[in-house]
């Protein structure tokens, strides 16, 4: 199927890309994915920079392909959505796939906006299809947040953002 769609895209043979990397586990799922990639045609170059060179080339729009981590913080759909996905924030605001769609940018801006839980959840519903139809980006995986204690440890608070605050734990 995968070699069909690149056939009516126009790509029979498949083509070349980049992926930017860094180095650790997501050089290792670059290599995990240029192998899939090339099981349909697609050549995947995989480049490998540090993190400040590696930013600032997503900044400026030069990665084909490239690995990031997203966290919201607080758990708004504005504060995951506006930043990564409109197109004021193409760049270093944090849009670095330089998706722009002025559909998008309307929902997004009526929900940041607006403070009627009613008309964001529906403004929200309508950029999360809109968001499905296009594709402007490919989430691989999301982490699970997994944390084990003992009953001797008290006051350990779990944390949606996947770190843990640990001034206020004691054990018995």
């Amino acid at each position: 199927m995968a070699k069909q769609l690149l056939a009516e895209a126009g790509y029979p043979n498949g083509f070349d890309t980049t992926l930017y990397a860094m180095s650790g586990f997501r050089e290792k799922l670059a290599q995990i994915v240029q192998a899939n990639l090339a099981e349909i045609g697609i050549n995947v170059n995989i480049v490998v920079y540090e993190w400040a060179t590696y930013l600032e080339g997503l900044s400026k729009g030069e990665a084909p392909m490239f690995f990031l981590g997203w966290t919201t913080n607080p758990l708004d759909a504005d504060a995951g959505l506006y930043s990564t996905l409109h197109s004021s924030s193409r760049g270093s605001g944090g849009n670095y796939v330089m998706y722009s769609n002025p559909q998008l940018d309307a929902y997004l801006t009526i929900g940041r906006n607006n403070s009627d839980p009613k008309v964001r959840a529906d403004v929200y519903e309508q950029a999360q299809i809109h968001i499905y139809d296009e594709v402007p980006l490919v989430p691989l995986f999301y982490l699970y947040n997994n944390v084990a204690t003992s009953k001797r440890v008290k006051e350990f608070k779990l944390n949606p953002f996947a770190y843990h605050e640990l001034k206020y734990v004691v054990k018995d």
